[in-house]
Parts: C-alpha cells; structure tokens; sequence
C-alpha cells in the first residue's frame, strides 16, 4: 500500500492520465470482449480483440518512460541521485504491475474467445 501511495504521490500529471486511460480501456476491452467472446462468427475477429487486449500494458509501459523521462531531466541538478532511483524502481514497477492486471481480464477473455469453438455454417 505504501508504494501505491508513493506512486501517486510522485506521478505527474501525463502518469495518471495514461493509468486513468489505461483503466477506461480497460473496462471497455472487458465489455467489448464477453460480446466478442461468445458473438463473434470468425476467429479474425477474435484474434483483432487479442491483439487489442494488450492496450492497457502499452499506455502504463508508456506513462512509466514518461516518469523516466521526467526523472532523468531532473536528476542532474541533484548531487545524489543514488537514493531517488530506489523509489523510482517502486513507482516503475507499480505502474507496470497496474498495466499487467488490466491486461489480464482482456487477455483471457481472448484467449477463452479463440478457444471456443465456432458453430459451422
């Protein structure tokens, strides 16, 4: 909990609006997917919503090179920056476990779309 709310303490304003964003697509991409999932007549369908499962892990993989960037920018002017890059292991890697919980869902209900099998027409 504690680098949850350090995360969201040291975030700019471009990390949380990519993690907000990321979140949207998140749950779009689960509503989206249970239609896809059992409506869907063609496997190319469901292999275009696998494909866009993996949205919510690019935008928070990019909100945590934004933090980097951010970072690296403001590091040269302090004299140890030895001590900041432990907690911005914590902020990148709280990013990154966000990105991959909101791919999950997406991800299996792909998965479990591209394993049903098809009525024949």
């Amino acid at each position: 909990m504690q680098y949850l709310y350090n995360f969201l303490r040291h975030a700019t304003l471009i990390d949380l609006i990519l993690v907000a964003f990321a979140i949207i697509v998140a749950v779009s991409l689960v509503l989206a997917g249970i239609w896809v999932a059992f409506y869907a007549k063609s496997r190319l369908i469901v292999g275009i919503y696998a494909g866009f499962a993996f949205v919510p892990l690019l935008l928070c993989l990019l909100g945590i090179l934004a933090q980097w960037l951010h970072n690296q920018a403001s590091y040269p002017s302090m004299e140890n920056p030895e001590m900041y890059y432990a907690n911005d292991r914590a902020d990148y890697l709280v990013a990154g476990v966000i990105g991959i919980f909101l791919t999950a869902l997406p991800v299996l209900i792909g998965m479990f779309g591209l394993l049903k099998p098809r009525p024949r027409t």
